[in-house]
């Protein structure tokens, strides 16, 4: 071994070179860790890329240069546009281009994502080992010179493999400290590991100091005894180790490892000194120069001599000892040879001599055996010739003799034998029919037995297949005996029958063996109405049956001593056994035979025997089936072997329950006359406690149907039958089972549940039955929801203490409160509770009996997963009849999470709060009556009145939501409806008769959503208490607050109220509308087909309106239907800003009386400063109303057209001018101040409303002036019933480019065409007009005639009667392009008067129409005419197949179809796509349609707008993959509305399922009127946006507006996608 202290003299030197050995140390523990994370890196970006790309690829034919663009900076040394590149780009293979496989490019996206700094070193890495090599992709995170050549991390040196843990981002999870370069931060241990490589390696003075190199050996070892990762890799450890001998100086070093040492450090230095010259050469100063070479080539020079002089020292040395060990070694060698020779021929002579020796001898011996072999054969051979001939005499007169006495005794012994084996048949029988005939109907009273034929029911039963490798799979059902005894004809002579306690085995057993008693006897009872296991001449080849219940044989192993004891010495006297025993081993032995033995698991071995069931000896096995029941967990025991089972039965209940059910109501109700209805009534009773699951142990269920016969009777006791009282008597049965023991729970010893008081078989086993209640308890809600409910052997020991677990278990298997049964697998068996059901009530009793852990155990498991409060639901309902106080304490958990993942206010009971009402209907039941358990969301209607008006009255300070729903179905002023109502709810609420249920909402303080629905409810106050007979009142707040005073704070957290169907008075209306005006948030309410009664007297029906409140007394309304009353709920109200849209329905009939009404009520709203009205059409009373209004603001819309502010008075104009209002109103008889006001003024839009034929002429000329005056006007609405001259005139000669005429709602009354043609002709620069007009005057031609407006919009609400003149009109307009027109008088003669022009757009709506063929060409005439035509809109109520004709072959690019022309022709989709298809120059399609169907799309289509109504999710599916099946690319926008309370996300999943289709936009939008920023329509919720687009329309859609106002109050979703 050789020493580094003796390289050099000096020991700074030799440091240095310890250094030097533990960086190549620390290389040696970071290969292994660094080879490894790179096989993940590699692996982790392959796997991103893969799931990017359509199909996954592997490429090896790019060069790194083909993904990189050139010029890439610090790559590339391409210097201009026309310069080439010689670093990278250098050949024509290497030029940029895409991967063909598009895997690559992803992979260098990816290596540049995951470096540190984006800017990995190319010129290491070659793309076309990616792939193979993972260490190429590492090398793109080393420095970016000298690892080109480097293909692996063996080859790679220090500084390499720490830059590329330094440099990737993969690394940032695999150290425990934050790796950072040390510049901003403090230097992290790979920033000091790297720092050593380069001292070490690049140290011109080749010293290291003591203290320099304990830092060092510091360093290097806590990087590698990093806990994250490197403490636990082996390499590492290895490592860190050989640092600590190399620190102490105890490393073993070879010669020729020093010797390899010593090369790779010279040829190191002979690098330095280059690279230091490199650098001294740089310095422009000489003498520095010189001095820097002298230095660097003295300590160079020094260093190498001493190391070239040691290596020459221990070359010499090696050499000297390796010829010394040769010449040794060749000496020894010779000796041995010697001596081996010598050894091997002495042993060779000896052998030679003892092997003569010893066959001399054999050959001797062998000759005197022979011969006194030969001798002794002789003598016997002669006395067994002598002998024989004795024996043949003798054995022939006894043959004779036995003949002889045979023939005269055979037939009396076969006949006595038949007759004693059919007597034991016929004993068996009737000892059969004695003791199996009946079955205890309970496990508590043995003695309540009834004959089996009158209960049996079907059992359904699986055979259990048992594989090659041990694995077992249930399969099909059996039906019949034959299946069961026989399989291929072959017979099952070994049968084995599990089932859970309670399934069915036993009676199944016991029924066996009564139809094998009766096969040839009648029935003493009906027929049996089972038609499964008929075939009983199959179990009649069995000779005799033995049935023997293991459980009284416990101690014995022979079954045959069983038989014996079990019946035989019951049928036969004392005398007659031995007899008996005789006959019946005769029998075993002769006939065919089955044997019964039932609970296998009850059976208990003698003392020292290991036997798993009992033995058979005697009894043969062709002669004796044995058909054995147990339980699963008996059959796991692996002494039963699978190869003594022939076959494997499992009971699992019963086929049909409800006639089980039957047959023991039928055993247990003397009246038969009140069967039926007892059936009826006990299904129900089992649905509404949910205990159907029940139904699959026969066991469990008739324990339920016997508990509820005996309180059958008694109705209250009925209506509240405790689930705890059921399932601790079936926790009583089972007990009883394993332990008949009794005991009682008194005042010395109390019960530790009120349930558990009058039981007499609990209190012995009480302390196992607490033990498995903590098991029970904390398996189900552990984290590992697998192995919650079953478990194994391990599992459940983690709950009980090692004396315990066996004792517990055995126990709680014996009594069947657990079962256990093989895996799948064959390497085990699992446990669970014998139902689900059975472990949540003892979980429950547990936290009953511990309520200070419910925090421990629900906290978490609450939180870890998103349904976990429904998974304890039914230990809350149990824990209702035990603990209220724990019940509460839980429910406040359960509801706190349940709020935190409830994303809408239910608008049907929510599951929560039908656990909620099972509990307390529990807790009444178990007369727990402190229960008050926590619910935030509350349903209540006339089927829950009973528990949730109590869940209501516990949770008022905290609801934040309620609903209360009470339909009646029929008319609200019906009597009789009333009376019912109010009789259903006296029986729900199992109250004293009341008058009415009353809901008092003045303490609601956390209510945010609230919901009324009903004509039985009546909403009330205090004015109108006691007016109303309607069975549920409302009461907002008792007080009495002085009229139009502040009102009590009331509903302070409300965000929604829906009112639908109910009955409220004005007055109620005015107090919820003065709370909501108090509050400091908005605030919505919904009226729908609501009563509202005056205080006054009348009664408005059908009412319907939204209301949204806000700050500063802010109010909104859209009213739709029947709103003059709810408008006198806002009389008085303190409201500072008024919105009002809608009450179309309100100027129908009566207009000036509701105008005064609603005029009434304006006056009456002292506080109002602010008010919006929006209207489809202006009425004159109304503007009379408004204009003459003295406050602050009004603002009167027309909707789609424009808003403004009507200005009555100068200082009002003043003030518009300063908000720079859009449009202002004037009425045309404003007095002159205002219209002198007017003039000059920076207006751009203006609209004049009234009476044109009351204009006084001296108006004329100051409304002239000041129209004249407006430079900036482009705009100009005129609202007039009738005209006049001075009117047109007042307008002749304006700069505008935009005039509009109109007469309201009744259109335009022209009668002074003239005037208005002059006006017209004086409007030069009017570019867009339109027209609104009542009655057609022929000479309105002439006044548009020649006009040289672009936009024409003519709107008529008549009959025209001169197409022609409107058509020559038309045509004389030269420059017009766009043409909006809307007549009567149907599509065909529309298009008539439109033939030839040259517009580019076209909107035509013709109402109703037929189409004959002659109007059918002549539409397709008139289409083709409008050659320079590219967009069409159509709309109309009825159409037919002439039209979509009329559209073939036209050269449009935009056509837009309105929802009737769809609707009427569903029928016709070939027609359809016919016409669509030969649109060739079609790009945009747009439909506004109420349902779908299958079209085909033109080739040239581009985009497709489909705007629907409601529709469902299998219509969308429809939609969607007939679109997907394009196999153009098309963008789609897709809109339509659904349900509320429907899924979204399967609208989003459904497309995202569909290959061809890429989703760019997904948006969910609520139609909610606001009053902040004036939207209806607001996000919901962003699923999917690409786009990054928040606009609804698309260009220039002519029907989305109409769409997106048709649907106003719905759920509407906006879809953008494109087909590839």
């Amino acid at each position: 071994m050789a020493s580094l202290a003796d390289v050099f003299t000096e020991k700074e030197r030799t440091n240095w070179l310890k250094a030097w050995l533990a960086v190549d140390i620390a290389k040696s523990g970071l290969d292994n860790f660094a080879g490894t994370e790179a096989k993940t890196l590699h692996a982790n970006i392959y796997n991103a890329v893969w799931l990017s790309v359509q199909a996954p690829a592997v490429c090896i034919g790019c060069h790194t240069a083909n993904l990189l663009k050139c010029p890439t900076p610090g790559i590339c040394n391409k210097r201009g546009a026309n310069s080439s590149c010689k670093a990278m780009h250098d050949t024509a293979a290497k030029q940029p281009r895409t991967c063909p496989t598009n895997v690559c490019n992803k992979v260098l996206d990816e290596i540049r994502t995951l470096h540190k700094f984006a800017s990995p070193s190319w010129k290491n890495t070659r793309a076309g080992q990616w792939a193979q090599n993972p260490w190429q992709i590492a090398k793109a995170y080393l420095p970016p010179d000298g690892y080109i050549g480097k293909s692996s991390v063996q080859d790679t040196d220090f500084n390499g493999i720490i830059s590329f843990m330094m440099n990737c981002k993969h690394f940032d999870s695999k150290f425990s400290f934050l790796i950072a370069p040390g510049k901003n931060n403090p230097p992290c241990l790979l920033t000091k590991a790297r720092d050593i490589g380069r001292t070490v390696r690049h140290s011109s003075q080749c010293t290291l100091t003591d203290a320099a190199l304990q830092d060092i050996f510091t360093t290097l070892t806590d990087l590698l005894n990093d806990p994250t990762c490197l403490a636990h890799n082996g390499a590492s450890q290895k490592a860190v180790k050989k640092l600590a001998k190399l620190q102490h100086d105890v490393l073993k070093i070879t010669t020729e490892e020093i010797i390899n040492l010593l090369d790779a450090v010279q040829n190191e230095l002979k690098t330095i000194v280059q690279d230091e010259l490199k650098d001294v050469v740089q310095d422009k100063v000489k003498d520095v120069v010189q001095d820097k070479v002298k230095e660097v080539e003295n300590i160079a020079e020094k260093t190498l001599h001493e190391i070239r002089v040691y290596l020459d020292q221990c070359r010499n040395d090696l050499k000297k000892y390796t010829e010394k060990c040769e010449d040794q070694l060749d000496k020894h060698a010779d000796k041995c040879t010697e001596k081996l020779n010598k050894h091997t021929k002495k042993c060779d002579d000896k052998l030679d001599e003892h092997t003569e020796t010893c066959q001399d001898k054999l050959n001797k011996h062998t000759k005197k055996c022979d011969d006194k072999l030969d001798a002794h054969t002789q003598k016997c051979e002669e006395k067994l010739d002598e002998h024989t001939n004795k024996c043949e005499v003798k054995l022939d007169e006894h043959t004779e003799k036995l003949k002889n006495a045979l023939e005269h005794s055979q037939k009396p012994v076969e006949s006595n034998y038949e007759q004693s084996c059919e007597d034991l048949r016929r004993r068996l029988i009737e000892h059969y029919n004695d003791i199996s005939s009946y079955v205890p109907l309970s496990t508590l009273d043995q003695r309540f037995d009834k004959r089996i034929t009158d209960i049996y029911a079907t059992p359904k039963i699986n055979r259990i297949d048992i594989k090659k490798d041990g694995t077992r799979k249930k399969e099909e059902p059996l039906s019949s005996y034959k299946e069961l005894f026989f399989k291929n004809d072959h017979a099952n002579r070994r049968i084995y029958v599990q089932g859970e306690p309670g399934s069915g085995k036993s009676t199944f057993a016991a029924k066996l063996v009564h139809d094998w008693c009766h096969e040839n006897q009648p029935l003493l009872t009906a027929p049996n109405k089972n038609t499964a296991f008929n075939d009983l001449m199959t179990i009649q080849t069995f000779k005799l049956l033995f049935f023997i219940s293991l459980r009284n044989v416990r101690g014995q192993k022979d079954m045959s001593q069983m038989i014996k004891d079990q019946l035989v010495d019951q049928m036969y006297s004392k005398d007659d056994l031995n007899g008996a025993y005789r006959l019946l081993k005769k029998c075993i032995e002769t006939e065919q035979c089955l044997a019964v033995l039932d609970g296998l698991d009850e059976w208990v071995a003698p003392t020292g025997c290991n036997l798993a069931e009992p033995s058979m000896p005697g009894l043969r096995k062709d002669k004796v089936t044995v058909l054995t029941t147990a339980r699963p967990w008996k059959l796991v025991d692996e002494r039963i072997k699978n190869s003594q089972i022939d076959i494997l039965l499992e009971i699992q209940g019963i086929n049909d329950p409800d006639m089980f059910c039957v047959n023991i109501l039928g055993c247990l109700i003397d009246d038969t006359k009140y069967l039926d209805n007892a059936v009826e009534e006990f299904q129900k009773f089992v649905k509404k406690r949910e205990l159907k699951s029940l139904s699959s142990s026969p066991m469990l269920y008739t324990l339920v149907i016997c508990m509820w016969v005996d309180t059958m009777k008694e109705v209250e006791q009925l209506k509240e039958y405790s689930l705890c009282a059921l399932y601790t008597k079936l926790i009583e049965s089972l007990c009883k089972k394993i332990n008949s023991t009794t005991g009682y729970f008194n005042n010395s010893n109390p019960s530790p549940v009120k349930c558990f008081s009058s039981t007499s078989y609990l209190q012995p086993n009480i302390e196992l039955i607490d033990k498995l209640a903590v098991a029970a308890c904390k398996l189900l809600f552990s984290r590992e929801r697998e192995t919650s409910i079953v478990f194994s052997d391990i599992q459940l020991s983690n709950y009980f203490s090692r004396e315990d677990f066996t004792l517990c278990r055995t126990f709680a298997l014996q009594a069947g409160i657990l079962t256990n049964r093989k895996d799948n697998n064959w390497t085990g068996s699992s446990n669970s509770f014998i139902h689900k059901t059975i472990q949540e009530f003892l979980a429950a009793y547990y936290i009953a009996c511990n309520p200070h852990v419910i925090d421990d155990i629900f906290d978490e498991y609450l939180k870890s997963y998103n349904d976990s409060w429904l998974n304890i639901s039914q230990v809350f309902i149990f824990l209702c009849g035990m603990n209220t106080i724990a019940a509460n304490a839980l429910s406040g958990l359960m509801d706190e999470y349940h709020v935190s993942r409830c994303t809408i206010y239910p608008v049907i009971p929510c599951k929560l709060q039908d656990i909620i009402a099972a509990g307390i209907r529990e807790a009444e039941a178990g007369k727990q009556n402190d229960i008050r358990p926590k619910l935030s969301h509350v349903f209540i209607d006339s089927d829950n009145i009973r528990y949730s008006h109590r869940i209501l009255s516990a949770n008022t300070p905290n609801v934040q939501s309620l609903t209360i729903q009470f339909r009646s179905g029929s008319p609200s002023d019906s009597e009789t409806t009333i009376n019912e109502a109010k009789m259903k709810l006296c029986l729900f609420a199992s109250g004293e008769p009341k008058s009415h249920f009353e809901f008092n909402l003045s303490s609601c303080h956390m209510l945010k959503e609230l919901r009324f629905q009903g004509e039985n409810l009546f909403l009330t106050d205090c004015e109108s208490f006691a007016t109303s007979e309607l069975p549920v009142w409302i009461v907002l707040n008792n007080a009495e607050p002085a009229k139009c005073g502040e009102p009590p704070p009331v509903l302070p957290s409300v965000q929604y109220i829906e009112l639908r169907y109910v009955n409220c008075s004005t007055s109620w209306l005015r107090r919820l509308f003065s709370t909501l005006l108090t509050l400091d948030h908005e605030v919505q309410c919904e009226l729908h087909r609501c009563s509202i009664t005056s205080s006054v007297g009348g009664l408005s029906t059908n009412t319907f309106a939204t209301i949204r409140t806000g700050f500063n007394n802010t109010f909104q309304v859209h009213c739709s239907m029947n709103c003059r009353l709810f408008l006198e709920a806002l009389d008085g109200l303190n409201i500072k800003c008024l919105r009002i849209n809608g009450m179309k329905d309100c100027f129908k009939h009566c207009l000036s009386d509701f105008v005064g009404f609603f005029y009434k009520v304006l006056q009456s709203l002292s506080q109002l400063e602010t008010l919006n009205i929006s209207v489809k059409d202006i009425h004159f009373d109304l503007w009379e109303a408004l204009h003459s209004l003295n406050i602050k603001s009004v603002t009167l819309s027309l909707k789609g057209r424009w808003s403004g502010l009507i200005i009555n008075n100068v200082s009002k104009l003043s003030q518009v001018l300063k908000t720079q209002m859009d449009t202002i109103i004037i009425d045309l008889n404003a007095h002159q101040d205002l219209l002198e006001a007017l003039c000059g003024r920076n207006i751009n839009s203006l609209s004049l409303c009234g009476s044109g034929e009351h204009l006084e002429a001296n108006r004329v000329s100051a409304l002239s002036k000041s129209l004249s005056s407006l430079k900036q006007l482009d705009k100009l609405d005129v609202i007039v019933n009738n005209d006049s001259p001075g009117l047109w005139q007042a307008l002749h000669g304006l700069n505008i480019k935009s005039l509009s005429l109109s007469g309201g709602k009744t259109g335009l009354i022209v009668n002074h065409v003239s005037a208005l043609a002059q006006l017209l002709a004086s409007l030069i620069h009017l570019e867009t007009l339109s027209i609104k007009f009542s009655e057609y005057n022929p000479c309105l031609r002439e006044a548009i005639r020649g006009l040289n407006i672009k936009w024409l919009s003519l709107y008529y609400l008549g009959q025209l009667d001169h197409t022609s003149s409107l058509s020559q009109s038309l045509a004389s307009l030269g420059l017009l392009e766009t043409l909006f027109v809307k007549l009567r008088l149907g599509i065909p003669l529309l298009l008539e008067t439109l033939c030839s022009l040259n517009i580019t757009c076209l909107s035509v709506d013709g109402g109703s129409f037929d189409v004959n063929h002659e109007q059918s060409k002549s539409m397709s005439l008139s289409l083709a005419s409008l050659t320079r035509l590219t967009k069409l809109c159509i709309k109309s109520r009825y159409n037919c197949p002439e039209l979509w004709k009329a559209l073939h072959g036209l050269n449009i690019k935009s056509l837009f179809i309105s929802e009737s022309t769809m609707e009427g022709l569903l029928v016709n989709e070939q027609l359809i796509s016919h016409s669509l298809s030969s649109l060739s120059q079609l790009e945009t399609l747009t439909l506004y349609v109420s349902t779908w169907r299958v079209i085909q799309l033109p080739i040239s289509l581009k985009y497709l707008n489909i705007y629907l109504g409601k529709i469902f999710a299998f219509q969308f599916s429809e939609i969607v993959n007939t679109l997907s099946a394009c196999t153009q690319r098309v963008e789609i926008k897709l809109e339509f509305c659904v349900a509320f309370d429907d899924s979204k996300e399967q609208y989003k999943q459904k497309l995202e399922t569909l290959k061809n289709v890429k989703m760019t936009r997904f948006l969910i939008y609520t139609w909610t009127p606001s009053i902040e920023n004036g939207s209806d329509w607001c996000v919901q919720k962003v699923v999917v946006r690409e786009d990054g687009n928040h606009d609804d329309a698309i260009g220039d859609d002519m029907l989305y507006k109409q769409y997106i106002d048709d649907v106003a109050g719905w759920l509407r979703i906006s879809m953008r996608f494109h087909i590839n």
